[in-house]
């Protein structure tokens, strides 16, 4: 019970410092909010990830001014230098020796409704192995689908990151378009 009263707590509170008109859903695609980082001022944003009950799906959603003022909603110059950092964090992660493998993204643009007006998104994907080291010895684990989404809205830029296991593109896509319509639905 003390865990609900802190998340209502703390989305009323991101929901009342944001410009946004709409609270955060508590729940996305059966993953539950489950930390919160709010960034060094309110201004400068926050993050939120969800988790399932069981397993190592990861759902994150970040929403933040990246240092930005009067961003136009959908996709701009911002969101595509946005974009790239995306999949130079992941190969970074690769050099660092946290990933394995990490393939090629693939992605494209789309399009989501927020409050009622279309806003264009970019999308991305790419596969990675995590990797654990356990006494100098790497241990590569199963292979993880990674798709990040990228938008303007009322001024801040939203991101998504939803990583699971599956190796089959076209149902991970499929997962990560319920996701991004949950996401609509709720926003």
């Amino acid at each position: 019970m003390h865990r609900l009263i802190l998340t209502l707590l703390t989305a009323l509170f991101i929901s009342a410092t944001t410009q946004a008109s709409t609270s955060l859903p508590r729940y996305i695609e059966g993953m539950e909010m489950y930390q919160v980082t709010l960034y060094d001022s309110v201004d400068d944003g926050f993050s939120i990830r969800y988790k399932p009950p069981q397993g190592t799906d990861k759902l994150d959603l970040y929403i933040y001014t990246d240092g930005y003022d009067d961003l136009p909603n959908g996709i701009s110059e911002a969101v595509r230098a946005e974009y790239v950092e995306i999949y130079a964090a992941i190969v970074r992660m690769e050099q660092l020796g946290y990933y394995a493998g990490v393939t090629e993204p693939k992605g494209g643009e789309a399009s989501i409704n927020f409050g009622g007006e279309d806003q264009q998104y970019l999308w991305g994907y790419t596969q990675y192995r995590q990797t654990k080291k356990v006494d100098g010895v790497e241990d590569t684990q199963s292979v993880l689908s990674s798709f990040y989404f990228l938008t303007v809205y009322q001024g801040r830029l939203i991101k998504l990151r939803y990583t699971f296991t599956e190796t089959n593109f076209q149902f991970a896509y499929k997962r990560f378009q319920k996701v991004v319509r949950e996401l609509e639905e709720k926003i």
